[in-house]
Parts: C-alpha cells; structure tokens; sequence
C-alpha cells in the first residue's frame, strides 16, 4: 500500500507540475484606519479589528468586481468575480500588520495583472470612502463658519450703534449747560434777544430729550466692552473653524487610504520542482495509513497465537513441550539435540520426548504421526530431534519419512531418497524391512529411519491399500516408538489416510500460527478418529528461567554432547 500510494503521488506530482500555475504575490500595509472628525477626537481603534476589517473589505464583491474589471482592461478578457476569487488567496496573521494578496494564473504577466489589479480597486475604494467623509466633514465646518461670521457681524453692528450712542452722550453735559446759560440769560435781556434765546433753549430741550430717550449714560459705559469681548471671541473662534479645516483639507489628501503597498506584485516561486516528492510522499504516508488500516482489519480477521496456553484451549488437548525459538540462540543446526545439546531449544525436544514417554498408554500400536499446522512449521525438525530425545534415553525408535513429496527427515540425516532402499522397495518387491532401515548411531537406544524408496508409486493410493496396511503393522515389530513425518494434513490428501491409520497425533503449533488453521486441523483429525495426544509449541522466545534450568543440568553433569551421527545401511 505504500509503494503503491508513493507511485500514485509521484506520478500525480508530476502530472501538477505540468499543470502547475503562476503565482504573483502582492504585500501591504495596513495601518490604522483614521476616519476624518470635524473637531479631530475619536476613540482609539482595535489595530487588530482595524486589520481584520480591511481584509474583509479587500475580499468584499465590491472590490474583487471592479479587480475582475481592471484586470480585463489589461488582458482584454474579464473574469467572473466567482472565478477572479477562486484565483485569489489572502495572507495575514492577527500579529502582524502586513497581508499578502496571490494570484494564481498561467502566464506571469496575468498572474502579476490580478495581484496589481485588486489591489488598485482596493485603494481606490478606501480613496473613494475616504473623500467623501472628509467632504462631509469639510461641509461641516464650512457651515459652522458661515455661522460664526454671521455672529461676528452682528456683533459688529451692535457695536456701531453703541458708538454712536456714545458720541450722542458726550454731547449731553454741554448741552445741559448751554441750557442753564440760556435760563440765566432770559432774565436780564430784552424781548428780541430773549425770543432768539427761547428758541435755542427750545432746541437745546429737544435734544436732550432726544438723547435721553436714546440711552442712559451709565448703562452704555458697561455694554462697550462686553461687546468688544464677545466679538474678539467670535473671531477667535472662526479662526480656529477655518483652521481645523485647512487640516482636514490636508488629512483627505494624505491618509486616503490605510494601506501602503511596499512590496509590488512579483511572481514567487511554487516549489513546482519538489512537487511530485512532495506529492510521492504524501501519497506513500496515505498508502501507509491504508495498508495498516487492512492489516488491522486483516489480522482481527485471521487472529494468531502467541502462547502455548491459547493453544491448548482452542484444541482442548495439553501442551506437551515449549520449543524454543533457535534464532535466540543462534543455532545453525536443525538437529540441536545432537549438535547442540546444551542448548534450551535441546532440552525443548528432550522435554517432548518425555511428555510422549509419558502418554505411551495412549499410544496406538506404539506408532504417532507428526502433524505441523501448514507448511514450514517445523514438524520434521520436531519429528528429528524428537526421536534422537527418545532413542537417546534407551528406547527403540523408528522414522518414517512418509512425506513423498520433498523427504526432508531423509534428508536432515544424510540419507539420498535416490539411492536408498525404503518404503515404496519392500512393498512392491515383497522385500525384508530391514533392507529399507538406515540406522542413525546413537550414544544410547536404538534409531533408525526408512525412506520414501526408489519405486514410483501413487501416494495416496498407495497408503490405502492392504499392502500398505501389512507394512505398518510388520513395523511395530521392530521398534518402540514410531514417529511418521507426513506432509501438511490440510493440504495433501495422503496425509489423512496415513493419520487415519496411525490413530495418534502430535500436533507441532508454531507461534503466530492462524486460529482458524490450529482449529481446522485439530477438528479434521477428530473427524477421522485420530486421537490428539497434545501438541508441541515451537519457535517459543526463551524466557531467563529456561536458561536457568539449562545451566543448572548442566553443572549437574546431564545434556552431555552427542557424537556425531552416522548412518549404515541395514542387510
């Protein structure tokens, strides 16, 4: 699954990168946006809000249409606002002021065009948002003025007035006293003189009449300079309108917008070279999750075992060794009981050969048949050392080496099935057994082996013939113990005829084996009547306290080094 996803990637990597478009990228800055206010006061901005806004703004309908818009004028081909956007992709972290429009397209000069065209729709927006809140602001303050110089204007004329009336008090103190001149006058002058003076007093009444009527002296001295006051600060104030606006003037010309480009749109680099790596290992890291995802799903399907106690309650039958595993330590030999005696895997075998010792009153015409659970699991090497175990502690022990197929026991012992006598030999040739026995040398006992032979024969009807059945009971004359290798049971069919005859069985379960074919087997030998006296659990990893065990026999004097085995020829 992970070549097959890694292949996938790559060549899903490269198609992309045939394929792969141009990117032009465009970085800005986005300042504080500072909205003009007629008297200049305003709440302190969330520079973060201020940024989020504005790249809501820069992916608004508005701005990405008049950037398809822009864009079209420069390439002569408008794009929809939905295909402009699926082109586009904004940058920008809620730490940083600075955002990054890129456009993808298939030439430099489009890609470069749509990165250069958003970004001029978005400025001019903001420049257009912008000038109209600071006309508006502007118009305010125009008014305001206008007001105030109406103000200032009355004020003015109030003032005018107020001088005249003033000029008109001054005169009042002479009047008076012209008056009392003229009153002192009429007594000592004659009547001529007299009507000219009446007259002028006359006029004189008048006009003091008239200037009272007009104002009071006291009052007028008070209102002057309120007057003059309340004018100085309404030119003051006009003064200070007229100057917020030459700012606000200046302020809609600077701060247009809160954006400032500094980096120009630029095609980038996409890493289309590294593309189909990239792509090749995504896709084996895909194949991987697959691949263990079906190994899961396989193994909770076919469920192995790791120890001889789940064994024994799958097959209900007692374990009657633990065998262990040879690569722990490092044995190179398939016999250890001969070349390695001293070793737990030897003492593994020894330990089956007792066990077998022990059910011997189970034994059916002394004879067992070495079933493995499917092929290469170690059923002829346990048949091998099992009987130099046996033969070693002084029993007779004879080997049929019953697999046609392959005659590996014959092999494992030096014995060519090519050249040697044995079975097939003495029941077509109505031979004497012993001219098929090789016998293996042993310090003690006795151990023999007989071959497949030298006769073509059909297995399968071979074993079920009479001829056959006379062969094996002649057999149990001349050993103890005897141990058939066959091939797999549930793959060869000869392989039930010989068990259905031996009726005993020892089941040899190496570790990892499958439930379903531990309990197949074991169910297929019930069904033919062949009694499972246990089973041997092999390739078991080696725990400290059966090296412990080892060497204690050791130091005791036992599991003493076997001579080399030879084999002669019997007859």
């Amino acid at each position: 699954m992970v070549a097959i996803g890694f292949l996938i990637g790559l060549v899903f990597g490269f198609v992309a990168r045939t394929y792969s478009p141009i990117v032009a990228e465009a970085s800005f800055l986005v300042s504080e946006a500072r909205a003009p206010t007629v008297f200049g006061a305003s709440d302190p901005a969330d520079q973060k809000r201020v940024v989020a806004d504005q790249i809501a703004i820069l992916q608004s309908p508005a701005v990405l249409a008049a950037a398809a818009e822009n864009l079209g004028a420069v390439t002569g081909e408008t794009l929809s606002v939905d295909d402009f956007e699926k082109k586009l992709s904004i940058r920008w972290s809620a730490d940083s002021n600075v955002a990054t429009a890129a456009f993808r397209a298939d030439s430099p000069e489009e890609a470069i065009g749509g990165a250069k065209a958003l970004l001029d729709a978005y400025q001019a927006l903001l420049e257009e948002q912008t000038t109209a809140n600071s006309r508006a602001a502007i118009q305010l303050i125009d008014d305001a003025i206008a007001e105030q110089q109406a103000t200032i204007d009355g004020l003015q004329e109030d003032l005018l007035s107020q001088g005249e009336t003033e000029a008109l008090s001054l005169q009042l103190p002479g009047l008076i006293e012209r008056a009392a001149e003229i009153v002192e006058q009429l007594g000592v002058t004659n009547p001529a003189t007299s009507q000219a003076l009446e007259e002028e007093l006359d006029s004189i009444t008048r006009q003091i009449e008239m200037i009272r009527l007009t104002t009071d002296v006291a009052p007028s001295q008070a209102v002057a300079p309120a007057l003059q006051r309340t004018l100085e600060n309404a030119i003051d104030e006009q003064a200070a309108l007229i100057s917020r606006r030459n700012e606000l003037a200046v302020e809609a010309e600077v701060n247009k917008a809160p954006a400032a480009v500094f980096s120009p749109a630029r095609t980038v680099a996409t890493n289309s070279g590294t593309l189909p790596l990239r792509i090749a290992f995504a896709g084996g890291m895909m194949g991987l999750l697959v691949g263990a995802a079906v190994a899961f799903a396989r193994s909770s399907r076919t469920a192995v075992v790791s120890q001889g106690e789940e064994v024994a309650q799958l097959i209900g039958a007692p374990m009657l060794a633990n065998i262990a595993d040879f690569t722990g330590e490092q044995i190179s030999s398939d016999l250890p009981v001969r070349d390695n005696p001293r070793s737990v895997a030897a003492e593994g075998f020894r330990f089956l050969a007792a066990s077998l010792h022990a059910r011997a009153p189970h034994l059916v015409n002394r004879s067992v048949v070495v079933v493995g659970i499917g092929v290469g699991g170690g059923q002829t090497t346990t048949t091998a050392n099992m009987a130099l175990a046996a033969a070693s502690e002084g029993a007779r022990v004879l080997m049929i080496d019953a697999d046609f197929g392959n005659q590996a026991l014959s092999h494992m012992f030096g014995v060519d099935p090519q050249e040697a006598k044995g079975i097939t030999d003495i029941v077509a040739g109505d031979l004497p057994l012993t001219s098929g026995l090789t016998d293996i040398e042993v310090p003690r006992g006795e151990l023999n082996l007989i071959s497949r032979g030298q006769v073509t024969v059909g297995a399968a009807g071979f074993f079920r013939s009479e001829a056959a059945d006379t062969f094996l009971y002649k057999l149990r004359s001349e050993s103890d113990l005897i141990l058939v290798d066959t091939p797999p049971l549930l793959q060869v069919a000869y392989a039930t005829t010989l068990a259905s005859k031996v009726g005993a069985a020892i089941l040899v379960v190496p570790r990892g084996a499958r439930v379903r074919d531990i309990e197949a087997t074991a169910a297929h030998l019930r069904g033919i009547g062949t009694e499972i006296l246990g089973f041997a659990f092999n390739r078991a990893p080696i725990e400290s306290r059966d090296r412990a065990r080892v060497s204690a026999m050791t130091v005791a004097g036992e599991g003493d080094s076997l001579e080399r085995v030879t084999h002669r020829r019997r007859g």
